[in-house]
């Protein structure tokens, strides 16, 4: 027969795993994290020139496995007249890959990634999309597959991808892509979807000039798409894609002297007086200085992000979702802790009583 102290030890123990679910150290969701799932982005075409220094370098930010990976292009040509919107692409997309198979070699010597970690490559965006809506099913009475707008563009292709890193994290794009088109595709019943933001340096700053690099007036745009909004025979550029069926996409025209918050603020105003009713909606959390959408987004969807505005610093940022079951088994990590709390002061109350 067990001592109660014996009984005592076990409940304690039982609390301390169940804590140290919560605080990560055994936690279910940490091992779903490190899977990650397949980043698939489409490389937009460089609108703008990038560098040399003193002007920003392209910064590109991806983590795997949790850990952190950057790409920097300390100088990037936009498009060239002799070159195709595709070829652009491919171009950009080779550079990025290279800059982030550099790091990734990096992390893996320092051992913080394991030797087999896999490295990004190009991939070519397809002649034709699915023609399906937001959760996979076929559009009636339509054919399979649609023109695809985007047809040889080049995109990165990189395994263990557990988000998306944006300004907080280094990353940046002076190039003004059209259209930042990522989506991380989760392994089977490894995540509960994906997070999909826009987010800045810091909700008070930013500064709008209200123009492009060009003199241009400047737009920020923020949403997600269906494969299908990548038609051919509505889109007739690749930032355009907002006017085609099953596009979900909000824009704005920056005023003059506007900041993070005010930008996402009338971003996020726009995107739920148009798709709320469709059961899309965003909302801004200015300590993040992130503008996301509420709903986490699957295989179906894409994030597309897009600021040309010379004053600010957006882009896109994407966080992978951990599955329902590991979010409950982390909630009840909590509460553990908590209970756990609870008896230690309890006891320790007990041990002040005079004796």
């Amino acid at each position: 027969m067990k001592s109660s102290n014996s009984i005592g030890t076990r409940r304690v123990l039982c609390v301390t795993i169940l804590s140290a679910i919560a605080l990560g150290m055994f936690s279910p969701m940490r091992s779903v994290l490190a899977q990650g799932g397949t980043l698939e982005a489409i490389v937009g075409v460089p609108k703008y020139v990038v560098g040399p220094l003193p002007s920003p370098p392209f910064v590109y930010v991806v983590f795997v496995q949790g850990v952190k990976i950057t790409a920097t292009l300390p100088t990037l040509l936009n498009k060239q007249a002799n070159e195709t919107p595709a070829q652009a692409s491919q171009r950009k997309a080779a550079a990025v890959v290279a800059a982030l198979n550099t790091d990734i070699k990096a992390k893996i010597v320092a051992g913080l990634l394991g030797a087999n970690t896999p490295l990004a490559t190009v991939g070519t965006s397809p002649a034709t999309v699915p023609n399906v809506d937001k959760s996979g099913v076929q559009i009636p009475g339509q054919a399979a597959t649609k023109p695809n707008v985007a047809v040889g563009y080049g995109v990165v292709v990189l395994d263990g991808v557990t988000g998306l890193g944006g300004p907080k994290d280094g990353g940046r794009d002076p190039s003004g892509e059209p259209g930042g088109t990522p989506i991380i595709r989760p392994g089977a019943g490894s995540t509960g979807g994906v997070k999909a933001s826009m987010g800045g340096t810091g909700a008070g700053t930013g500064l709008a000039t209200g123009v492009d690099p060009l003199g241009a007036r400047s737009f920020v745009s923020f949403g997600a798409f269906e494969s299908r909004a990548l038609d051919a025979n509505c889109a007739s550029v690749f930032d355009a894609i907002a006017m085609c069926p099953g596009a979900y996409i909000a824009t704005v025209n920056p005023i003059a002297g506007q900041n993070d918050a005010q930008v996402f603020g009338a971003l996020a105003g726009v995107f739920n007086s148009l798709f709320s009713v469709l059961g899309f909606t965003a909302s801004y959390d200015p300590l993040a200085d992130l503008l996301s959408i509420d709903q986490p987004i699957n295989n179906y969807l894409s994030l597309f992000t897009q600021s040309t505005d010379a004053g600010l610093q957006l882009t896109g940022a994407l966080q992978v979702v951990p599955e329902p079951a590991s979010s409950v088994l982390v909630a009840i990590g909590v509460v553990g802790l908590a209970v756990m709390h609870r008896r230690r002061r309890r006891r320790s109350a007990l041990h002040a009583q005079p004796q």
